[in-house]
C-alpha cells in the first residue's frame, strides 16, 4: 500500500485527462500529470492503475491515479466525460494536444506535447527547463499587430510573442 493507505480509494470527483495522441498511452495520470518515464501507467502490484508523477525528466514522490488502458477518458452514453481507473470511476476531460513547439519555437521534450497538463495554461518540458505553447484554438501569428503573438492561457496578460 502507498502511503495515504486505503483512504486513496476515495474519489471525489477526481479529473482524468486523456490525450487524443495514442503514442502518450499510459503516460498521464488522472489529472493529466505525466507520469515518470520510469513508471508508466499500470498496476504495479496494486488493484487499481497509477503512476509516479515526472519531475523535469525524473521519478517524483509524488503519486496518482491513471485511466485503465481499455478504458480511456470518454462519455460512454453520458452526458460527461468519465473513465476506470481499475478501482472505480472518475470524472475526466480530453486534452487536445495540438503542438510540440513552445512560444520561442523550442521542441517540447519527448513524451510531453504542449498542453494544460493540470494546470490553467498551456505548457510543455524543454531540456532543463517549461516553457508556454500557443492554446490549441490560438495559434501564433499576427492576430492584427505587426509581431507574431498568441495566447497560452485565459486571462488578459496570458500571451506572449511567438515565433510562427
Amino acid at each position: 500500500m502507498k502511503p495515504c493507505g486505503s483512504a486513496c480509494f476515495l474519489l471525489f470527483a477526481v479529473v482524468c485527462a486523456a490525450t487524443w495522441n495514442s503514442a502518450s498511452a499510459g503516460t498521464k495520470t488522472v489529472a493529466g500529470a505525466n507520469c515518470a518515464p520510469d513508471h508508466q501507467c499500470g498496476t504495479h502490484n496494486e488493484n487499481y492503475f497509477w503512476c509516479y508523477k515526472d519531475l523535469y525528466g525524473a521519478r517524483s514522490s509524488e503519486w496518482d491515479y491513471c485511466c485503465k488502458p481499455d478504458h480511456p477518458c470518454g462519455t460512454y452514453g453520458s452526458s460527461y466525460n468519465w473513465c476506470n481507473n481499475g478501482y472505480s470511476w472518475s470524472y475526466c476531460h480530453k486534452e487536445e494536444v495540438t503542438s510540440r513547439k513552445t512560444v520561442s519555437g523550442k521542441s517540447c521534450s519527448p513524451n510531453h506535447s504542449c498542453g494544460q497538463h493540470g494546470y490553467s495554461y498551456n505548457w510543455c518540458y524543454v531540456p532543463g527547463s517549461w516553457e508556454y505553447c500557443c492554446k490549441p484554438d490560438h495559434a501564433c501569428g499576427k492576430h492584427g499587430q505587426s509581431y507574431d503573438w498568441c495566447w497560452f492561457g485565459s486571462y488578459a496578460t496570458s500571451w506572449r510573442q511567438c515565433k510562427a
